[in-house]
């Protein structure tokens, strides 16, 4: 057999020799038959500091990501995995906003340029623009935010275990080691168990400093790790931000565009009783009096109606009403009033309301 055989055979022996050995040490601990080194406090507490660590970590990361992708499947999360493991970029996936946009604006286009059809367009435009501000807050939020999150569990949080892993077993070695050197009987054997003691406590103390070098970095990783939620929330408010105010823009054109639409629409053949009774009770006056002429002219009281405030609404000047969405108004026509006005009141006041801000009742 050669030499180089020969070191193998002893290297497995040896291994083998060493996981018999810390086995039985764990059992003779868990029997209370065997002494343990335990670790001071301050390390018990790095410890305990790490594992919350790796904890919480996970399920931010976990529930950041069901946020920023509320309704990715399976598929798409494998797909994306090993395109990260690959180094591709990721593709291109439209949200659920933007292809609702996409479609007012087919349908927008469909309808042509009627009013319903601009309205759409206008819609479908907001909608695909609050589609790109999703899909850009999602980049960012995950290349500043989940990204140094992975790479803390997947590097540091990974490393520490490892060297934990390693420090458990150089304790169980110098433990082993110790109990051998209390049995041992003769001189020959107890200088052997005492060499062992020594080179074991040498490699535990080496590998006990390296694990606790690495357990203090997590507190200054989590310095760091504050920068990155900054970073998350300042991408958070800038994207909802972009939304509101695109938003607001829209339902401001939304509602220009519905005042102008109902200026310009005929007035509706509504059906009025008071008119009509007054009406039927001219026409008798008129066939019993024959010094009334047929042509004669009746002159009523404008009718009175209540009706419902849809949007609020502020007065551009004393001769207008401010109103109150969802609030409830008597209005009705006056002579001379602009057709896209009727008169408002509430309470002691009155003035002109647009009828494009009001439902009748």
């Amino acid at each position: 057999m050669s030499e180089d055989a020969k070191q193998s055979v002893f290297n497995v022996t040896r291994g083998v020799l060493s996981t018999f050995n810390r086995a039985r040490q764990m059992t003779e601990e868990k029997l209370g038959q065997s002494e343990r080194t335990d670790f001071d406090q301050n390390f018990e507490n790095l410890s305990a500091r790490a594992d919350r660590a790796r904890l919480w970590t996970e399920k931010i990361v976990r529930q950041t990501e069901q946020v920023l992708r509320p309704s990715a499947g399976s598929n798409e999360k494998i797909e994306d995995f090993v395109r990260g493991k690959l180094g591709r970029g990721l593709p291109t996936r439209y949200v659920p906003v933007e292809v609702l946009g996409q479609n007012m604006t087919a349908a927008g286009e469909e309808f042509g340029a009627i009013p319903f059809g601009r309205a759409l367009l206008k819609c479908g435009d907001t909608e695909t623009s609050l589609g790109g501000a999703e899909r850009d807050f999602v980049a960012t939020s995950v290349t500043r935010f989940v990204t140094p999150l992975k790479n803390f569990l997947e590097e540091e949080i990974k490393s520490i275990q490892k060297e934990r892993s390693v420090l458990s077993r150089k304790r169980l070695d110098l433990d082993t080691a110790k109990a051998r050197q209390k049995r041992a009987k003769t001189t020959d054997r107890m200088q052997a168990a005492d060499a062992d003691v020594r080179q074991c406590q040498n490699d535990f103390d080496r590998q006990y400093e390296l694990t606790k070098l690495m357990l203090e970095g997590v507190s200054k990783s989590q310095v760091s790790h504050i920068r990155n939620l900054q970073d998350f929330i300042e991408a958070q408010e800038s994207y909802h931000r972009s939304c509101a105010e695109q938003l607001q823009l829209l339902q401001q054109d939304l509602r220009r565009s519905f005042s102008a639409v109902n200026a310009t629409a005929p007035p509706a053949e509504n059906f009025d009783l008071a008119s009509a009774s007054a009406c039927a009770a001219g026409s008798a006056s008129s066939s019993l009096s024959s010094d009334v002429t047929t042509t004669q002219t009746f002159s009523s009281a404008p009718v009175h109606r209540r009706a419902k405030v849809i949007y609020d609404y502020d007065a551009a000047n004393e001769q207008e009403l401010s109103l109150l969405a969802d609030e409830v108004i008597v209005v009705y026509n006056v002579s001379g009033l602009d057709s896209g006005y009727m008169m408002g009141e509430r309470g002691g006041e009155k003035g002109r309301v647009p009828v494009a801000y009001i439902e009748l009742l």
